[in-house]
């Protein structure tokens, strides 16, 4: 199944907690909803149809687009990492996108949380830095395209003008995406309201004094003693 997902270029569709992305799951039109949230135009869908695989002429709208498979996805899902939310597993999300024929094929996961196991196809947890840290996963919006280039270990962002102009995959802008005004104000905003969201969770499901997923979410008591990184030791152990 990588072969659906493994270098092709995919639209985020932003969720900025998990109860936020089944919210929106739930909406029977979500599907035909995605071409208005993600602004899709006629030269863009082209773009798109021929790099990821499509034949023929470009399919009508997003939702024929969605049916050729050819309208790649990212649900990125913020907000679930170790301090934000206690990083639990995010079983239902993916549950949903499974029971779907239509997003299936399509949906690449990406999040600062963590996954249970039940998702089908490309699921790409633990980001760090998270979100509540403010890690470029804060800055991401609906209509920004990512090519997966998961058999090379990269996630690039691309320049969307760019590919709508002449089709050209061009990497977006260097530097931290919360260096743009408008995606730093952005990203203000959703800060503020996933520390709202945080006082719903109980104290000591907070993982607050723990390591990131890059150091194996470890209190950092124990981080201090370790004497060598957590992915050799279970590299060793296996």
């Amino acid at each position: 199944h990588l072969n659906q997902f493994d270098e092709k270029v995919a639209m985020v569709v932003y969720f900025e907690h998990e109860e936020d992305a089944i919210h929106h799951l739930l909406e029977p039109n979500f599907v035909a909803s995605l071409a208005d949230r993600l602004a899709l135009t006629p030269a863009l869908m082209a773009a798109l149809h021929k790099l990821n695989g499509g034949t023929g002429p470009t399919p009508a709208d997003g939702l024929a687009m969605a049916e050729a498979q050819t309208l790649k996805l990212a649900f990125v899902i913020s907000g679930q990492g170790p301090a934000a939310w206690g990083m639990p597993e995010m079983a239902t999300t993916m549950l949903h996108v499974m029971a779907s024929k239509v997003l299936k094929p399509l949906v690449t996961t990406i999040s600062d949380g963590r996954f249970s196991g039940v998702n089908y196809g490309a699921a790409i947890g633990h980001v760090t830095p998270e979100a509540m840290r403010r890690g470029g996963i804060l800055y991401l919006r609906d209509g920004d395209l990512l090519h997966l280039r998961l058999r090379k270990l990269r996630i690039d962002l691309l320049d969307r003008d760019a590919m709508e102009a002449s089709g050209e995959v061009r990497l977006g802008p260097p530097g931290a995406l919360s260096a743009d005004a408008e995606r730093a104000a952005l990203g203000d905003a959703r800060l503020a309201r996933l520390l709202a969201r945080r006082r719903g969770i109980a104290a000591t499901n907070l993982l607050s004094d723990c390591t990131d997923a890059s150091q194996g979410v470890v209190p950092l008591a124990v981080a201090e003693y370790a004497d060598e990184h957590f992915a050799t030791a279970a590299a060793l152990a296996a």
